[in-house]
């Protein structure tokens, strides 16, 4: 029940001189106010005081919505009997009331601890330790011991399955993980595909060692800087572990659907060169960076934080008159294409030939290899495998029969790594055959990596 004011006066609803009318008629003239109630509380707020001047009595604030809310939410429940106490609910105001008197103030938010970290494979991770000293040169130049990374799966494949397979990766004892750089899927746009950069700043958030890379970006599917921007924070996320693979492209509709003109293939090569020197500047540069290109152009670029260290360069193609000397003036790595597998020889030997011609040491580069590797406990049931992805892939990852092929058992394919090294490549992108690609990558961990 609703307290009311001792003096038996209705409530009052003006301030100032109107506040009489809550006086009793009898001593609506005295000079002596009435004593207020012992048990009623009294308030220093000025505006409560010229409410009830005379009885310095303030009732009781209700907690229950005004009469015309109540109305209309009997209203609404007698219409929908279903409804009455949700909306009688709803109606009711809050309790708290914002400093200016217009907003609600929302009801605390418990704070609920994250749920417990089950995943065996990251039990163990400590916390990101700060920054590693800024290297120099080229991280990723050979050292005498081959590099094997593999293909995250991204394709038709959500972000929980391709995590999953990264980490497994990593505790699997692979040197790196790799992401296609696509915006459609290779055989038609409505093919679902992860957006390759998204993933790399994901992967190096959840990762702690490998190397992650792109292979490959195309240069001119993205504003130059931006892509800059976004490889530098993708490498700080990761401590100094990313490595940008570069390109010129070939999927039109990539370049087109999004907004971005598809040049002939000479201007996108030239574009890839002005994009990578863009790069190079903007992540060594303290002063703000000024580029005049024919394709790229920056004026006053800032790129703040710089990355942790300045990330090894990959220029990834199969041209030997344009996109070998480009790669042979400017990169850290040279990735020769699955297709081209089996020309690895000849495409070394351009490779130092351009060296030679900007007098470059060949060996500060490093050479890769991308390759499907089909793998199975023993040669005979290698077999149907080997025919099964000739057909399927038909030489677009190379050809799993070819003289450098990484297919067979796991004792032949530790021969096919030495063949490969004689042809002048310690690098290794590996595309595990299989929807399933776990058993593979865990027969090539416990029976090829030990022995190379």
């Amino acid at each position: 029940m609703r307290r009311r004011c001792p003096t038996r006066a209705p409530p009052c609803t003006r301030t100032g001189s109107r506040a009489a009318r809550a006086r009793p008629r009898s001593t609506a003239r005295s000079a002596t106010p009435l004593a207020p109630s012992p048990s009623a509380p009294r308030t220093s707020s000025p505006a409560a005081r010229g409410r009830h001047s005379a009885c310095r009595w303030r009732p009781r604030p209700s907690r229950s919505p005004p009469r015309s809310v109540r109305s209309a939410a009997a209203a609404r429940a007698r219409r929908w009997p279903r409804a009455r106490r949700t909306s009688a609910r709803r109606s009711r105001p809050m309790r708290g009331r914002s400093r200016t008197g217009s907003l609600p103030i929302p009801p605390s938010i418990p704070i609920v601890s994250p749920r417990p970290n089950t995943d065996p494979l990251r039990t163990d991770r400590r916390m990101r330790r700060s920054r590693p000293p800024r290297q120099e040169g080229n991280p990723m130049a050979a050292n005498g011991k081959p590099h094997f990374g593999v293909n995250v799966p991204q394709i038709k494949r959500t972000w929980q399955e391709a995590s999953a397979a990264a980490l497994e990766f990593e505790s699997l004892g692979f040197d790196s993980i790799w992401v296609n750089d696509h915006l459609y899927g290779p055989q038609s746009p409505q093919i679902p595909i992860l957006e390759a950069w998204s993933a790399v700043a994901a992967l190096a958030a959840v990762t702690d060692r490998v190397e992650i890379g792109t292979l490959v970006t195309p240069a001119g599917m993205r504003n130059p800087a931006h892509l800059g921007k976004v490889i530098a924070t993708a490498d700080e996320i990761a401590g100094g572990r990313v490595i940008p693979g570069l390109g010129g492209g070939w999927m039109e509709r990539e370049f087109t659907d999004f907004g971005m003109p598809f040049l002939s293939t000479r201007e996108r090569l030239r574009q890839l060169e002005e994009t990578v020197v863009l790069l190079r500047r903007m992540w060594s540069e303290e002063e703000p960076v000024t580029y005049e290109g024919k394709h790229v152009r920056v004026e006053n670029l800032v790129c703040e934080p710089k990355p942790p260290r300045t990330p090894p360069i990959l220029i990834g193609g199969a041209g030997e008159r344009v996109t070998l000397r480009i790669a042979a003036q400017h990169a850290d790595i040279y990735n020769n294409l699955a297709g081209h597998h089996s020309n690895l020889a000849r495409k070394v030997g351009v490779l130092r030939e351009h060296c030679a011609d900007i007098g470059r040491d060949p060996d500060e580069i490093r050479v890769s290899q991308q390759t499907l590797v089909t793998i199975a406990p023993d040669e005979a049931s290698a077999a149907p495998m080997i025919e099964r992805a000739q057909k399927i892939f038909g030489g677009h990852l190379g050809d799993p029969t070819g003289p450098l092929a990484l297919s067979g058992s796991p004792e032949r394919i530790r021969d096919q790594i030495a063949a490969n090294q004689a042809a002048g490549c310690d690098m290794f992108v590996i595309e595990f055959f299989g929807r399933d690609t776990r058993e593979p990558a865990k027969l090539f961990a416990e029976k090829v990596l030990p022995y190379v």
